[in-house]
């Protein structure tokens, strides 16, 4: 034995144990080599598949001709093996020989390639290249021309496989064929005309979807066939006439072609049952009767030239199930098609039918489909079977209504299309169909919004008179557009009798009805089909107006006439977005900015006037006009602030003494201008007073930032809640620069550096106290919210939402600014002096805090805190009963009324003058509130509110007099007592002594200078 590597297919190994196999082998090999036939290998390492050799002798052609015997044409070789010098189809017979089984004794390509090769008795009877797509076989590019060969083939069956070429004529003459299917390749050219006289045994012939062209042979020797397709093809000419000699066929399927000719007969074709010639040009009229084929199922001529009339549709016919007949030039169509009583699907579209349909088709029971497209039909929509799912009407003359309830009457319908035709009225409930086009109609408005349809609109343009009273009884007038004799008046879904003059209008009765407004419309048979409706009212008498249909009192503000409310000069109307279409009468701050009916006055806009229009400034609660001097503004409020700052730091370092009364003074100023919180009805003039008061608060305000930037309500805010910070800035700048200029120029020692920024501290935290009611009121702005219906809007800025994006990006900082300076500042001030209340009398702690608590009794070293306690509990109201003026000015006097009642139970100053003036001070403002809580009654006439705002400034000149006196009694005392006096406090007391006056002392002996050792805090020096 040997071991023979075959080159032919990759070099697998094998052992010939015959000595004639491997004779039989060289000379194959060497025969293949004469002839000039080179097998090449281009692939390495594939499986190897041995190759079994015949015993043959002579030429090249008969070893070729003995493998067609035994192989299989059609089969081209795998892509990684090249073949040359041998035909296409001699390559595929040559392919057959690599793909040999070496197992066996003799090739058996049955056993190799099942299923897709059928074999019986050693003879190949079915090719089907449809049963498996994992088989490694390929078809040829063309059908071989030896065909024939395979003569005991029965079956046939290579779809989509990619052949080209035309059908070679050995293919016919196979006459064991029952089955040929090629549909879905590239075939081309003719069928040759002898193509079927062998094929008496075929059964199914499937030509479809090819490129074959010509005239079609004659079938008469297709006596077998069952099934013909032939269609997507280019046939042309007539359809064979000899077709009624096929008695089995069952299935003719001929259509996109290119046929031309009238229909054959039907005759003979006893057991068609499906015949399809679709899209062909065939002429002539259909045949009179479909009682010949009385197995017929299926029956589709649509997109042909036919013509004639539909009347042999009216007998027969009782088995066709579906019968398409569309794109002809059919017209007619029989009265009563009740034969047709299997019928599911009728298509008559673009046709000529020219008729009514009317009750003709409602004798088909089972149909479920019909298309009547485009064939000019006239008359109402047809009466239809109750199983009906499918009705296209589309483009034809139908007119009327469509009937009442027509998803009901049909349960089943899912798509109806009725648009470009003549309906008119109302289009019924069709909400449970799938698909509805109801387009190009004449139907009335309004009609469902998703079927997107244009209509009719019957527009309603007047109604004379427009009220009445609620029992109802007077005669209106309705005009407008589109009227018909069917319409009825409407009022709030009532219908009444009604009488058209003509097409514009229509006379009619107004019912009873409760007051308030009605809407009137127009009905068609009970729906609503009025394009718009218009306003009637019942009206209510008195000040009353109309919610929820009962007459309701006017509210203080509005103004009330026929049921409706508006708001008066001074007020605003505040719809409550809750549905209920409930209104809020919300009084204006300041009144000035409304002036009635929703309108603003000069400068203000938005919701209630709360904003201030461009060229305006805030000031206060008012919009001032943008001038020439608001240029100079902020430079004003900087220059002042900085001389407040520097008048501070020169008392806190040599002239101490001379603070004392303003101390209480600002106090008082700054508990003024809160008043401008409460919404008293304050007059104009002691608004702009209270305004002009708050500089003292540091209200920035004043700097007008609205006229030269884009400042928005936040953006002040911050600016404000910064201020501290650019005075801690500022402060500590200063002894930067100071303590550079001392190391530059050696002039400063530490220790007058040390003294520098002590006073520094004393000054920043005695600012810091008088900004505690201008800081704490910047930072509970945010929280001073109203809810009006819902809306929760910001008292300071009306036309800004609470609790949405703004809101909730300045809420974290509102919350750090009421830590640090609403609680923060009164918290470390009493932190530091109580921790320090047994140093206050030291220099160095009153050089850094003195001015906080020098001018107060030792005991009572706290009491800034309390005064800063009493300005918030002013403050706190316009938080929490903001909305309830009366209740925060009530509040705000129990304020006033208990820190005078505190005051003058400790007397907390060490000079009795100021406990004087700030219990006179804390009086005065008790009374000005008092007087101001008569300006919110509307009942005061004008004289009395007139005496009311002399009263008020008689008090606040009473102050200021008040003030002056006390403030000159302290300034003599200080300055005209005579020179060893005010030596003795300079001197004695040191550069960071106690700054107390002792004036009780002063007043009697004048050359009076005891020891520092007697000195006391918080009482008589002795």
């Amino acid at each position: 034995t040997r071991d023979v590597r075959c080159a032919a297919c990759g070099g697998a190994r094998r052992t010939m144990r015959s000595r004639g196999a491997l004779l039989a082998l060289t000379i194959t090999l060497w025969v293949l080599g004469v002839t000039g036939v080179h097998v090449q290998n281009t692939e390495e390492d594939t499986n190897p598949e041995a190759l079994q050799a015949f015993s043959v002798a002579g030429h090249i052609q008969e070893v070729l001709a003995h493998l067609r015997t035994r192989s299989l044409p059609g089969v081209s070789i795998p892509r990684n093996t090249t073949v040359k010098g041998l035909p296409p189809e001699e390559a595929s017979v040559l392919w057959l020989l690599v793909k040999g089984n070496v197992t066996a004794r003799r090739y058996d390509p049955c056993h190799d390639w099942s299923p897709v090769v059928g074999c019986r008795d050693g003879h190949v009877v079915s090719i089907d290249f449809s049963v498996s797509e994992k088989h490694d076989l390929r078809v040829a590019s063309t059908l071989p021309e030896n065909m024939e060969d395979l003569a005991q083939l029965e079956t046939l069956r290579l779809p989509a496989s990619g052949l080209a070429g035309s059908l070679p004529a050995s293919l016919g003459r196979i006459a064991t064929l029952v089955e040929m299917d090629v549909a879905n390749n590239n075939l081309e050219g003719s069928i040759p005309s002898t193509f079927f006289t062998a094929l008496s045994r075929l059964r199914r012939l499937d030509l479809s979807y090819n490129h074959l062209s010509g005239e079609l042979p004659s079938v008469e020797a297709l006596t077998s066939a069952t099934h013909i397709f032939l269609q997507g093809n280019r046939f042309m000419g007539a359809l064979p006439q000899n077709l009624s000699s096929l008695h089995t066929l069952r299935v003719l399927d001929v259509s996109d072609n290119h046929l031309i000719g009238t229909l054959p007969s039907l005759n003979g074709l006893r057991a068609l049952e499906v015949l399809r010639l679709y899209g062909n040009q065939l002429t002539g009229p259909l045949p009179v009767s479909l009682q010949p084929t009385t197995s017929l199922r299926l029956l589709d001529l649509g997109n042909n030239f036919l013509t004639g009339s539909l009347d042999g549709l009216g007998t027969g016919g009782e088995t066709v199930e579906e019968l398409l007949l569309g794109g002809n030039f059919l017209h007619g169509i029989p009265p009563d098609l009740s034969s047709l009583t299997h019928l599911r699907i009728l298509d008559l579209s673009r046709n000529i039918l020219a008729v009514e349909l009317g009750d003709s088709l409602a004798g088909i029971p089972d149909l479920q489909q019909l298309n009547a497209s485009r064939c000019g039909l006239s008359g109402v929509f047809p009466a239809l079977s109750r199983g009906i799912r499918v009705v296209d009407l589309s483009h034809n003359h139908l007119e009327g209504e469509l009937p009442t309830g027509l998803g009901k009457r049909h349960p089943r319908l899912s798509y109806l299309d009725l648009h470009a035709n003549q309906f008119v009225g109302v289009v019924p409930n069709l909400h449970t169909l799938q698909t509805v086009d109801l387009r190009n109609n004449s139907f009335l408005c309004p009609t469902p919004q998703w079927l997107s349809l244009s209509c009719v609109e019957v527009v309603l343009t007047s109604v004379v008179p427009s009220h009445a009273g609620d029992i109802g009884g007077e005669e209106v007038t309705v005009s407008g557009s589109s009227f018909t004799p069917l319409l009825r008046c409407m009022f709030d879904g009532a219908e009444v009798a009604s009488q058209l003059i003509n097409d514009t209008t229509l006379v009619c009765s107004a019912p009873s009805h409760a007051p308030g407004n009605a809407t009137l419309a127009l009905s068609y048979k009970g729906a609503n089909v009025s394009s718009n409706n218009l306003l009637f009212t019942y009206l209510c008498h008195g000040k009353t107006f109309l919610f929820n249909k009962t007459c309701i009192e006017c509210p203080q503000g509005a103004l009330c006439a026929d049921n409706m409310i508006e708001a008066g000069p001074g007020y605003w109307k505040h719809v409550v977005p809750d549905g209920t279409g409930s209104v809020l009468v919300l009084p204006c701050t300041p009144r000035e900015a409304c002036s009635g009916n929703g309108k603003c006055t000069e400068g203000y806009e938005g919701e209630r006037c709360g904003s201030c229009v461009e060229g305006y400034y805030r000031l206060g609660s008012f919009c001032e006009k943008c001038g020439e001097s608001h240029r100079f503004q902020f430079a004003i409020m900087l220059c002042i602030l900085l001389a407040v700052c520097g008048s501070i730091f020169w008392v806190s370092r040599k002239q101490r003494g001379i603070l004392g009364p303003l101390d209480t003074i600002t106090h008082y100023f700054q508990m003024v201008a809160v008043f401008s919180t409460i919404a008293l009805n304050w007059p104009r003039t002691l608004d702009t007073l209270f305004d002009a008061l708050s500089i003292v608060n540091f209200n920035l305000d004043f700097m007008a930032a609205e006229c030269e930037t884009t400042l928005q309500f936040t953006d002040r805010w911050f600016l404000k809640m910064g201020l501290p910070l650019m005075l801690l800035a500022l402060f500590s700048a200063v002894y930067l620069i100071v303590r550079l200029v001392g190391v530059v120029t050696g002039r400063m020692t530490r220790e007058e550096s040390y003294r520098v920024w002590n006073r520094l501290s004393n000054t920043f935290v005695s600012l810091l106290t008088l900004m505690y009611l201008f800081l704490a009121h910047t930072t509970v702005q945010i929280f001073d919210c109203t809810s009006r219906g819902g809306i929760s809007v910001l008292d300071a800025e009306p036309n800004l939402i609470c609790y949405e994006g703004w809101w909730y990006r300045v809420l974290p900082w509102a919350i750090v600014g009421l830590l640090a300076y609403v609680i923060g500042i009164p918290l470390l001030v009493f932190i530091v002096l109580y921790n320090h209340r047994h140093q206050l009398d030291t220099p160095e702690f009153l050089a850094r805090f003195g001015l906080v608590y020098a001018n107060y009794k030792k005991e009572y070293y706290y009491w800034e805190v309390m005064i800063m306690a009493r300005k918030f509990g002013l403050l706190l109201p316009s938080i929490l009963i903001g909305r309830y003026p009366l209740s925060q000015a009530i509040v705000c006097l129990m304020v006033l009324v208990g820190a005078l009642y505190f005051h003058q139970l400790v007397h907390p100053y060490c000079v009795p003058q100021d406990n004087m003036l700030d219990s006179g001070l804390l009086f005065m403002l008790a009374l000005m509130l008092f007087a101001g809580q008569l300006f919110y009654s509307q009942e005061a006439s004008l004289s009395v509110q007139k005496a009311l705002e002399v009263s008020i400034y008689l008090l606040f000149a009473v102050s200021l007099i008040y003030m002056l006196f006390f403030y000159g009694m302290h300034v003599y005392n200080v300055w005209w007592m005579g020179k060893e006096r005010w030596l003795y406090f300079h001197t004695a007391a040191g550069e960071g002594a106690h700054p107390v006056l002792r004036h009780r002392v002063l007043s009697k002996q004048r050359k009076f200078a005891p020891p520092p050792g007697q000195r006391e805090r918080g009482g008589t020096l002795h």
